[in-house]
C-alpha cells in the first residue's frame, strides 16, 4: 500500500527487505540436488552470440581471434581460458569440437542439431 504521499508504506518496505533478503541467502547457498557451475558472463555471451550466427561451423583460429579482439578473454593466460571455454561448451554439449588432422584444420561447431544434420546427409 503506498502512504498518503505516494511513498511505499512501511510493512511494504519492510516486505521487500526481507523479500532481497531471501533471495541473496538463497543464491549463496549451494544447491545439493543441482549442478552449480562458476562461469564468465562473457562466456555465456559468446554461446549466445554463436548459437544465434547462422555460420554453424567455425574455425577453431576464427573463433580464437573473435574472442580475443571482442575480449571475451582476459589477456593474460587467453590461451589457457579459450581451451577450458571450448572443454567445458564441449562437456555441457553446447559445442562439438573435432579435429581434421589430414588437412591441419580445425572446427568448431557451435549448433550440435546442425552436426547431426550433416551426419544424416552423410548415412
Amino acid at each position: 500500500m503506498m502512504s498518503k504521499d505516494g511513498l511505499p508504506s512501511e510493512e511494504d518496505l519492510a516486505t521487500l527487505k526481507a523479500l532481497r533478503s531471501k533471495i541473496l541467502s538463497a543464491s549463496k547457498k549451494r544447491s545439493t540436488n543441482g549442478f552449480e557451475l562458476d562461469m564468465p558472463l562473457t562466456w555465456f555471451l559468446l554461446y549466445v552470440i554463436t548459437c544465434k550466427n547462422e555460420q554453424k561451423f567455425i574455425r577453431y583460429d576464427d573463433l580464437k581471434e573473435f574472442c580475443n579482439q571482442s575480449s571475451y578473454l582476459d589477456t593474460e593466460d587467453a590461451n589457457r581460458q579459450f581451451e577450458g571455454m571450448l572443454t567445458l561448451f564441449h562437456m555441457l554439449g553446447f559445442y562439438a569440437f573435432f579435429d581434421h588432422t589430414e588437412t591441419s584444420c580445425e572446427w568448431i561447431c557451435t549448433d550440435i542439431t546442425a552436426l547431426y544434420g550433416e551426419f544424416a546427409n552423410l548415412l
